[in-house]
């Protein structure tokens, strides 16, 4: 039998991994249901905003209980620390690796992560076609800063399309969006399908 300590930190972890998945899914089904809101003028502000309001609930519940979680581990323990990880595909594709995943620190300048550098890449500084992490670049960018032809994230900066909660783009959306074709709740540009302000 496990002891009580054992038993509430993997009931936070579950509870973490669990609100995590339902907090990005409602997070996909809010910008599927956006796109239907512009689609569709009469739907406008009906499906998005309760998608939205279940991630950001979930997501908020998600980081509270990983709190909790390493709080019971302790700061003692080898899974407190920092762990490195880096998986990389012996495949390559146009001279890159068919997939980079990477969580670790720099060797050169053990104060920043390393990149991962990839047709996939996944990590806190990512480069690909695919790239998916903080500080994203790529084709497809996903991130928190993303830079790419197609990139969504907080801070999303585009070739052609970009969405997100600053997004500058020839298309863009999101909460400020900057474009010649934008909508969002603060749109600027020549053609402003939507702004709210």
């Amino acid at each position: 039998m496990n002891p009580p300590k054992n038993t509430n930190h993997r009931h936070y972890k579950s509870s973490f991994i669990i609100n995590t998945a339902i907090g990005t899914l409602m997070l996909l089904l809010s910008a599927a249901s956006y796109v239907l809101e512009v689609l569709y003028p009469a739907l406008r502000g009906t499906l998005a905003w309760w998608f939205m309001f279940t991630a950001v609930v979930s997501l908020f519940i998600a980081s509270l209980h990983y709190s909790k979680y390493l709080s019971l581990l302790g700061t003692n323990t080898a899974a407190a620390q920092p762990a490195n990880f880096r998986r990389t595909s012996t495949v390559r594709w146009f001279g890159l690796p068919l997939y980079d995943i990477c969580f670790q620190q720099d060797p050169n300048n053990p104060r920043m992560p390393a990149i991962a550098k990839g047709v996939l890449a996944v990590g806190v500084r990512a480069r690909g076609v695919v790239a998916a992490g903080v500080e994203a670049r790529g084709v497809f960018a996903f991130g928190v800063l993303s830079i790419g032809v197609v990139s969504v994230g907080v801070c999303s900066i585009g070739l052609v399309l970009a969405g997100g909660t600053l997004a500058l783009a020839p298309i863009a959306f999101g909460v400020q969006a900057i474009g010649l074709v934008a909508a969002g709740v603060s749109a600027i540009g020549w053609k402003v399908l939507f702004s709210v302000g």
